[in-house]
């Protein structure tokens, strides 16, 4: 009787611990989305935009200083968007089944 009791008690703290630790991954999952959709629109909406003055920019007739200075910004630009487009792509990846 008390093993089974014992076995039990056991079982019922092992399903509160497995609870808490879904309960967390749920939140993490929550979290992980939120970012994703401030990754995938609010910050990529900006970075497009930018790009897109840059290039305006650099149809301007410049100092070559000027045409320096667009130049770096449209790289950097770009890198930026890479960086967010990767960003996405591995959250995405992250979230097929399977994963």
């Amino acid at each position: 009787m008390r093993t089974v009791t014992a076995s039990l008690l056991m079982n019922n703290s092992l399903e509160q611990i497995l609870e808490k630790q879904n309960l967390e991954i749920e939140r993490k999952n929550r979290a992980l989305d939120q970012y994703a959709y401030i990754n995938a629109h609010q910050l990529r909406a900006p970075i497009a935009r930018i790009i897109g003055l840059v290039e305006l920019c650099s149809h301007l007739e410049l100092s070559d200083e000027g045409k320096e200075i667009i130049a770096r910004m449209k790289s950097e630009s770009k890198e930026l968007d890479l960086v967010v487009r990767n960003i996405s792509k591995l959250i995405h990846e992250a979230d097929k089944p399977g994963k």
